[in-house]
């Protein structure tokens, strides 16, 4: 319950009812994130943001969303979250990525938006890496235990490996 308080008062949060949050929650404050009805997110979770740009449109949760434990999300832009999503534990998401130059330290940073559409399940360990381009997770798919995920996924798929490769349609 005290994460939730937390989300209330140091966050621009909307929060829908039935919400679980477990221990050693973190989330940087002043993040925009909407929470629709029905959500848990396991032990361990971590929300970075980092306000990039002027029109930053923060995070968006659908309902009836479970996310596991250890759970990193990164985030300079916008992170969509559809209705009926399940992640398993270990799951990353970041927004941003760089563009390699000469000096390490001064790579420049590259800020995109990740959608995840409805009805996803995400295996545990996933890690999706966005950048330049929308990455979209389209509706009803599904993605393998330790994908790396860099370009959009189809609806209805099922898909895995490093880097991701389509497996088969998914049946309905």
């Amino acid at each position: 319950m005290l994460n939730i308080f937390y989300l209330k008062i140091f966050t621009n949060a909307k929060i829908g009812k039935n919400i679980r949050i477990m221990s050693n929650f973190k989330i940087t404050p002043f993040t925009k994130i909407s929470i629709g009805d029905n959500f848990y997110l396991g032990d361990y979770s971590i929300v970075r943001t980092k306000h990039q740009k002027d029109k930053y449109r923060g995070i968006q949760i659908g309902k009836n969303v479970w996310i596991d434990s250890f759970f990193f999300a990164q985030c300079s832009d916008s992170l969509i979250i559809g209705d009926n999503v399940m992640m398993g534990e270990n799951v990353s998401i970041r927004c941003n990525d760089h563009i390699i130059k000469d000096i390490i330290k001064q790579q420049p940073m590259v800020i995109g938006k990740i959608i995840i559409e409805d009805n996803v399940w995400i295996g545990r360990g996933v890690f999706i890496q966005g950048g330049l381009d929308t990455i979209k997770i389209g509706k009803n798919s599904i993605i393998g235990a330790n994908s790396f995920i860099k370009k959009s996924i189809k609806p209805d798929s099922i898909v895995a490996g490093n880097p991701v490769k389509f497996i088969k349609k998914r049946k309905k």
